[in-house]
């Protein structure tokens, strides 16, 4: 029979074997945790013996894990061990959960005490919840800046860096900065980047996570203005609904103070709620342990302290505690709200200034670069003003006269005599900014060729600012007059 009785247990998993070990199966076994207790609170309400309802709660658990458990804890009801020290064994229920099971049990009020446990769950899962959605909302902006951020740097600045290299401007400091984080990226950004993000990563989880070092991130946390208050409410409203829920179900003072101490996450409070038992140990009140810590209002402030006193003094002290949870969960809820509120401008303008940086530097070359093009016209339609066209002046008219033919004489053309060519104008193109000038077939029309800054050209008239040339023997073209100067006249007699 214990052959049989050592195989059974064999099968079932230990509470402390490899498969708690599983981030996997530890996250999804906190919704059977909560299944389990909600649902043997009703059965137990509703009259049914407790393995019964251990095996209804078994068909509705969704991993095997948490059937392994109800498994163990069946066996070890079955062997004469109560359902706390069963419970106790798992790992899975914090302190005071276990220290209600123990207390019901003994008293008889089990279905009671497992309402008070469900409603200390849904309470501490609204108080988890108001606080992830407090820092969800600023974690997910800031994650999504430095992402834009870093596909900024590291794509789009070294495109615009070798851009403004070959204009050859005067950058300024704020984009002569960016590109430099552009082209490091560029450079080292494969192995710079993730390593970041890694190194970053680690940090965090040392800070925060970490159980012996997560200190460190608490005592920051603690002294940030928008954290530090909220943090406070939610422990202050953890402090009253457990503690004045346990004192309440009758379980000793001194226990009740340890299994607070357990469930809170941070360690400051756990000293605090372990020199308030140190106190009670002693025999002192809670208005003396408070006097002897001057530094006790930072936790609990002088207003509630004086409530717990009073209601120490009264008897009333679970009713006051249990009052104290109520109101701080709704200041909780309040400050929750109160703060995405508050940060949301704090991330706009975190955000504006990143976008303003990055648009300055971008902006402020191409205005620099307009700006010198539009000196360089000015400078040089002020400094040249087009020659005047040489007017063509007709020859008088011939009068007509009564000559008789034979006195008319027309002399005879000589091979050796030159006719006087016309003056030609001639003109030079100035630099551009382009390197090249588009010539038209009239003015404002189609582009026919390009000329260069340095060349000459004849031109042949000019109509509204712009100058008929000569490009070749067999095509001449229109130019604008702001990028064309004109020379003196050659003539050739």
């Amino acid at each position: 029979m214990k052959k049989q009785t050592k195989k059974i247990s064999s099968s079932i998993a230990p509470p402390n074997s490899r498969w708690r070990k599983w981030g996997i199966v530890f996250l999804t076994t906190q919704e059977d945790k909560q299944y389990f207790m909600e649902n043997l609170s009703m059965l137990l309400s509703s009259g049914i013996d407790i393995l019964s309802a251990l095996d209804a709660i078994k068909d509705g658990v969704k991993t095997g894990y948490m059937k392994k458990i109800i498994d163990h804890i069946k066996l070890d009801m079955d062997n004469g061990i109560p359902i706390w020290k069963a419970l106790d064994q798992t790992k899975l229920f914090s302190s005071h959960i276990i220290a209600l099971f123990r207390i019901g049990e003994e008293s008889g009020r089990l279905p009671q005490n497992l309402k008070i446990i469900h409603l200390q769950q849904q309470k501490e899962r609204n108080f988890k919840s108001r606080l992830r959605s407090a820092m969800l909302y600023p974690v997910l902006v800031l994650g999504l800046t430095v992402c834009v951020g870093l596909g900024i740097g590291w794509f789009i600045l070294p495109r615009l860096s070798v851009v403004f290299d070959q204009l050859n401007l005067d950058l300024p400091v704020v984009t002569r900065f960016l590109m430099s984080i552009g082209d490091f990226l560029k450079v080292h950004g494969s192995w710079i980047v993730p390593g970041t993000i890694a190194s970053l990563g680690i940090m965090l989880y040392f800070i925060f996570v970490f159980p012996k070092t997560r200190f460190i991130g608490q005592g920051i946390l603690f002294r940030l203005p928008l954290i530090k208050p909220l943090i406070q409410e939610v422990e202050l409203a953890r402090f009253g609904s457990i503690f004045g829920s346990l004192l309440q179900a009758g379980i000793p003072i001194i226990e009740s103070l340890k299994s607070l101490g357990s469930v809170t996450t941070f360690q400051r409070y756990q000293k605090f709620y372990q020199y308030i038992q140190e106190g009670v140990n002693e025999g002192d009140s809670f208005q003396k342990i408070f006097k002897g810590l001057p530094s006790s209002t930072e936790y609990i402030p002088l207003s509630i302290q004086q409530m717990i006193t009073s209601g120490e003094k009264s008897g009333n002290l679970p009713d006051i505690l249990l009052e104290i949870g109520d109101i701080f969960e709704e200041k909780t809820e309040n400050s929750t709200k109160n703060l995405t509120v508050i940060l949301e401008p704090l991330l706009l303008i975190i955000v504006w200034g990143g976008v303003i940086s990055v648009a300055l530097s971008v902006i402020l070359p191409i205005y620099n670069l307009v700006g010198n093009i539009n000196n360089a016209t000015t400078t040089s339609t002020s400094t040249t003003s087009p020659a005047p066209i040489p007017k063509t002046i007709s020859p008088p008219p011939i009068q007509e006269r009564n000559i008789p033919e034979e006195i008319i004489i027309i002399p005879p053309v000589s091979e050796e005599t030159t006719i006087p060519e016309k003056s030609v104008s001639k003109l030079i193109i100035l630099p551009t900014g382009t390197g090249s000038l588009n010539a038209r077939a009239e003015p404002y029309g189609n582009i026919i060729a390009t000329v260069s800054p340095g060349e000459t050209y004849p031109y042949i008239t000019e109509s509204e600012g712009w100058y008929e040339i000569q490009i070749s023997e067999n095509q001449t073209g229109w130019v604008i007059g702001r990028y064309i100067e004109l020379l003196e006249n050659d003539e050739t007699e």
